[in-house]
């Protein structure tokens, strides 16, 4: 049993990052005593402890920066956030030394706390990079990039979700770096329903400007398709009014109010997933693009933008649809409702199971795990 110290990043919000900590965990189940190390109590902290996790909160600060940050405040953040994190290890020193933990994993890229810590205790580190920062968040690394290389070629493994990822950060040339995919479901978890009902799905843990949520809207109103009763529902939480705004005027001028919902964030989107006719994935730089898998998961076709890590796993035709601009994505939309896609869900769910599945992820990790250690 290899005693594992993973550390995540969200608190109040539950995306991507957090569910596929919990199918990462639950892939090496039996091989690894898990340990799971929160920032600050939440939303995210309660959703594990709930599951019946070993969860320990010791505050600490991220290592990213706001493209709008002011750098006057610069220097006096930069010790304040040094002096934080300086008393945060000492705790997890502590931690790492009670649990008898051999490997830290470091659940995203947007913290350099967990090689720190993995450095000054002489253990393993593994480091999951499942985002580009600037390019889907607007964010970059606080320390610099320079330091942050630095903290990355002394990283004992680097996991990236995709190439683009990997390409992004440069990883490519770095020797301790690999691309995993995320675990996201089960075998056991395909499903194709094909009594579909008439809406078109978009989820976003967040419904913000780089996730696409105008452009999924204005595919939908060019498509046509509400004319013959389709809907496009909204999955997610809404923190951007003015982007909230602009969309409901969006709607009021084209006559949508009875085509459009937002339904709010979901603990549980197989329901949504599973009787959707489509799923968009709208985003211009998705790192990976997690929903999109759940969605070949559950017998729902993706029409996903031609970018980012979508295009690595989905193959035009076969396995779902891309898509370049607004009217390209309407067209595609347009179509499928009256095209038997049968064959191109069972390719999907196929193409999920090799690529996605907790099974075939956790011999992998395993293997990684033993060989570092």
């Amino acid at each position: 049993m290899i005693n594992i110290l993973y550390i995540n990043h969200e608190t109040d919000s539950l995306g991507g990052c957090s569910y596929s900590l919990e199918n990462m965990i639950q892939s090496v189940s039996g091989e690894v005593k898990p340990y799971i190390l929160f920032r600050d109590y939440g939303l995210a902290y309660e959703y594990f402890v709930q599951k019946g996790y070993d969860c320990i909160v010791i505050p600490f600060k991220l290592n990213i920066l706001p493209r709008n940050f002011n750098y006057v405040k610069y220097p006096f953040r930069m010790l304040y956030d040094k002096w934080f994190n300086f008393r945060a290890r000492r705790k997890i020193v502590d931690l790492v030394a009670q649990k008898s933990i051999q490997i830290i994993h470091s659940n995203s890229s947007v913290m350099t706390i967990g090689i720190e810590t993995a450095m000054e205790c002489n253990i393993k580190h593994v480091w999951h990079f499942r985002e580009f920062q600037d390019l889907d968040f607007g964010m970059k690394p606080f320390c610099g990039m320079k330091k942050f290389r630095s903290f990355m070629s002394k990283s004992d493994l680097n996991l990236s979700i995709s190439e683009a990822v990997q390409k992004h950060w440069g990883m490519d040339k770095y020797p301790n770096s690999k691309v995993v995919r995320n675990a996201v479901m089960g075998v056991d978890d395909v499903c194709y329903d094909k009594n579909k009902e008439k809406y078109v799905l978009f989820c976003s843990a967040l419904l913000i400007k780089t996730k696409g949520v105008e452009l999924a809207l204005q595919i939908f109103n060019r498509s046509q398709i509400h004319k013959k009763g389709y809907r496009l529902v909204y999955v997610g939480k809404i923190v951007d009014e003015p982007l909230m705004s602009r969309l409901h005027k969006y709607i009021q001028k084209n006559g949508l109010e009875e085509h459009v919902s937002f339904v709010g964030y979901q603990k549980e989107l197989t329901p949504y997933i599973r009787k959707a006719t489509a799923f968009l994935m709208c985003s211009d730089n998705e790192a990976l693009g997690r929903v999109s898998v759940e969605a070949m998961f559950g017998g729902c076709p993706v029409i996903a933008k031609n970018s980012g890590g979508s295009k690595e796993f989905i193959n035009h035709g076969y396995n779902g649809f891309l898509f370049n601009d607004v009217d390209d994505g309407a067209a595609l939309l347009g179509s499928l409702i009256s095209t038997d896609c049968s064959q191109l869900i069972m390719n999907a769910n196929k193409t999920a199971v090799e690529l996605f599945s907790k099974e075939e992820f956790g011999m992998m990790l395993i293997r990684l795990y033993r060989d570092i250690i």
